[in-house]
């Protein structure tokens, strides 16, 4: 009798042992491949992102220049559409009411239009890269001068925001008024009207708009399961360049509107308005020819940023 009891007790406990054996191999397994998909659709993701920033290299500009044409249903669609995350989001966008869309001042009314997108046409040439070295590479003209002078940026919430004069403005223009205006913080717009005559006079080269219309196509796959973006370019002190803001037609390059409304700076604006604590950023190289000695070269890196949408 106390044989079988032994027995039948060695026989329950090597079936315990046996089961919590299972249970953990299960769990580490189980962990594992959770940890290694992660992992592959970690390193997917960086690779997407590192291509994106490698095909401006490739992209001719005018080719993009129909990517928002509001006379065809599908282009008109996406241009007009509204961020999940503004007031009203089930409300289409229209030319006189941009508020909540990222992709609005984009919008191309006919195949023969330079408005948009459409000012890419005229650039058959050229290459996204090719403008966008243009466009940041204007800096001089005084500007070096002043550099590192504080100026200050106000933000639509009334809080205002002091950073250092930066000596290249990212804002599709390719120089800057002469003589220079003072203070010089890359407004072409304002209640100066000799300024801003000054301001319209001077090349227009849309390095920034054509960026914003490479990343419209090239960020689909991230916009449709859910995620937003937002693009900027540090200089070689790992600043950012500064960009206007939406008053002085300033449009963020990014698909969340939020960013263009609060004059988002760089991609930690993401996680310092509280959206996400789950940032992935690819920052490419980007060299720039410095137009006042065309023998120099300048450092800057382009970083895209995504993160999960919350709605």
């Amino acid at each position: 009798m106390e044989r079988s009891q032994a027995a039948l007790f060695d026989g329950i406990m090597l079936l315990l042992f046996a089961s919590a054996s299972v249970a953990m191999l299960y769990s580490f397994l189980n962990g594992y491949g959770v940890a290694q998909d992660n992992a592959l659709r970690s390193a997917y993701v960086s690779a997407y992102l590192q291509d994106v920033g490698k095909s401006i290299f490739y992209i001719n500009a005018a080719s993009l220049a129909d990517v928002a044409r509001t006379d065809v249903q599908v282009t008109m669609l996406e241009t007009f559409k509204k961020d999940s995350e503004a007031s009203n989001p089930n409300v289409l966008c229209n030319p006189a009411s941009k508020d909540g869309c990222p992709y609005a001042d984009l919008a191309t009314p006919s195949p023969s239009s330079d408005q948009g997108c459409g000012v890419l046409r005229k650039f058959g040439i050229s290459s996204v890269a090719d403008l966008l070295k243009k466009d940041l590479g204007d800096k001089g003209g005084g500007l070096d001068i002043i550099q590192g002078e504080p100026f200050t940026i106000p933000h639509p919430d009334g809080s205002r925001q002091t950073e250092h004069r930066p000596n290249v403005c990212f804002d599709d223009k390719f120089g800057h008024p002469t003589p220079v205006a003072f203070p010089q913080n890359c407004i072409s717009h304002g209640s100066d009207p000799s300024l801003k005559a000054r301001w319209d006079a001077v090349p227009t080269v849309p390095g920034k708009t054509a960026l914003r219309c490479a990343m419209k196509e090239l960020m689909k796959p991230f916009e449709q399961a859910g995620y937003k973006y937002f693009v900027d370019v540090l200089d070689n002190s790992a600043n950012p360049v500064y960009q206007q803001l939406v008053s002085e037609g300033g449009y963020r390059i990014t698909n969340h509107w939020q960013a263009d409304a609060e004059g988002w700076i760089d991609c930690q604006d993401a996680i310092n308005k509280g959206l996400t604590d789950r940032l992935t950023s690819v920052a490419i190289p980007f060299r720039v020819t410095d137009s006042t000695t065309l023998s120099s070269l300048d450092s800057y890196q382009l970083r895209i940023c995504i993160w999960p949408g919350r709605k």
